[in-house]
């Protein structure tokens, strides 16, 4: 069994949509764990069905912030639960587009070598 660390229910919010011009979409809920930060290797369920996810703790704006492997469409108004199990990453900060692409390609490829995919 995965490791747990931390598990969230909420509505999916509208964020700032900087995911997803740069191929990384991320469904936003709220949450309130002032312990919790930087990515996380997550499950995220939609419903009945469960998705593998990158999952950043946005402590800034308080917000889950998942990127579900293999998922297309909009979340926005449905209920999900994220679930956090292992932190591959500290949070970061950018100067530019091009930093915050390649650090979230780096962290998105450690929760794919997590998750053996």
């Amino acid at each position: 069994m995965k490791e747990f660390v931390y598990e969230q229910s909420g509505v999916v919010e509208k964020g700032m949509e900087l995911g997803k011009p740069i191929g990384f979409p991320t469904a936003n809920i709220h949450f309130d764990q002032p312990n919790i930060s930087g990515t996380y290797a997550g499950l995220v369920w939609v419903g009945e069905r469960e998705y593998r996810a990158a999952v950043y703790a946005n402590q800034g704006r308080q917000l889950l912030e998942a990127h579900l492997f293999g998922f297309s469409g909009d979340l926005y108004g449905e209920e999900i639960r994220i679930t956090l199990l292992a932190k591959v990453a500290e949070a970061a900060e950018f100067t530019s587009e091009t930093d915050a692409r390649e650090f979230i390609t780096q962290v998105v490829q450690k929760v794919k070598d997590y998750f053996q995919i």
